[in-house]
């Protein structure tokens, strides 16, 4: 519960206007973007959350001149307004949905497949853009086996990554799908403590010349065999693994280097650092044309967005600092 506040005066005394600005400030931890996401300006946006917070008698938003941090009563007005705003989507998809393709669409879950990606952080976000339907995860050794299913409609979904070079990049059909990239991000090095590179506090892809480094999986190889090629650069692929556990055990008992996206948590023992001249990750969700499909895949990508941010800033704040550096 909010301490001092009284959720019942959501539903009648509190403008929604307010609560979906305050969602979108919550959301963005940052009045500039939730202004330039809503398309008002900064000034309306403060002094929307200033009558919320006046009207629920709470404080919701701790705010510094950088950052912009969720108290404890804000965390439970956010999961209140979530929550509504989800039920009101399904409403109005119910309502401007005809009875007979509710039915036919009723026949199977929604499948949503998945390539080198963990759902287990987002799936109930997922499951609850459709709460009427039943849902699916669905797990692919490579992009192109998904793109296949996704033209079959044995999925609806695909969530996918790949690398890409300043000219080499995966060569893919999405003739007749609908897709929309999730994130561009870099990649870092990941190595032991021990690793004779380790102290360094940037890495160029020449100072990898030297060392053994963990191959990417079987489908990717060859990609980004070509990636480092267009650079000049040739480096050891050796170690073919596609275990994170045996990922790990290798960086901290040799010297071999794995090259993987900012956002990977490190184990204990290993340390990840910033690699210039490298390849760029690209994260996409590509959807089947389908009624149900095109009507979902915008939510659920902006959903997977802002989930991968998340992830990024809590599993590398160091990257956040960069990346703002950068903008």
């Amino acid at each position: 519960m909010v301490e001092g506040a009284k959720l019942h005066r959501i539903g009648g005394f509190v403008n929604w206007v307010d609560l979906r600005t305050f969602r979108v400030v919550a959301e963005e931890r940052s009045f500039t973007r939730a202004s330039k996401r809503l398309h008002v300006s900064v000034s309306a946006v403060s002094q929307r959350i200033r009558r919320l917070e006046r009207s629920l008698r709470n404080k919701l938003l701790d705010r510094t001149t950088t950052t912009v941090a969720l108290t404890e009563s804000g965390k439970a007005v956010l999961e209140a307004v979530t929550v509504i705003d989800r039920i009101w989507e399904t409403t109005q998809r119910e309502v401007a949905q005809p009875s007979d393709r509710r039915r036919d669409d009723l026949r199977r879950p929604l499948r949503v497949g998945f390539y080198r990606t963990n759902p287990a952080t987002v799936w109930d976000r997922i499951t609850a853009l459709e709460p009427l339907l039943q849902w699916e995860p669905r797990h692919y050794r490579s992009t192109t086996l998904g793109l296949e299913d996704l033209r079959r409609g044995e999925v609806d979904f695909l969530v996918w990554q790949t690398w890409y070079g300043v000219t080499t990049r995966l060569e893919l059909d999405l003739t007749g799908l609908h897709s929309q990239d999730i994130a561009h991000d870099s990649v870092w090095a990941y190595l032991g403590e021990h690793h004779p590179l380790a102290k360094r506090a940037v890495l160029d892809i020449a100072d990898l010349r030297d060392f053994d480094l963990i191959a990417p999986v079987e489908d990717l190889y060859d990609l980004v065999v070509r990636i480092f090629a267009e650079q000049s650069v040739t480096l050891r692929f050796v170690h073919h693994v596609d275990s994170t556990e045996l990922i790990d055990d290798l960086l901290r008992m040799t010297t071999a280097i794995d090259i993987a996206p900012p956002a990977r948590t490190p184990v204990p023992g290993v340390v990840r650092i910033p690699l210039k001249s490298a390849p760029s990750t690209r994260h996409a969700l590509t959807w089947r044309d389908h009624p149900v499909a095109n009507q979902l895949g915008p939510d659920l990508h902006e959903l997977l967005r802002k989930n991968y941010v998340a992830q990024a800033v809590q599993r590398n704040p160091r990257h956040l600092e960069r990346m703002m550096a950068v903008s």
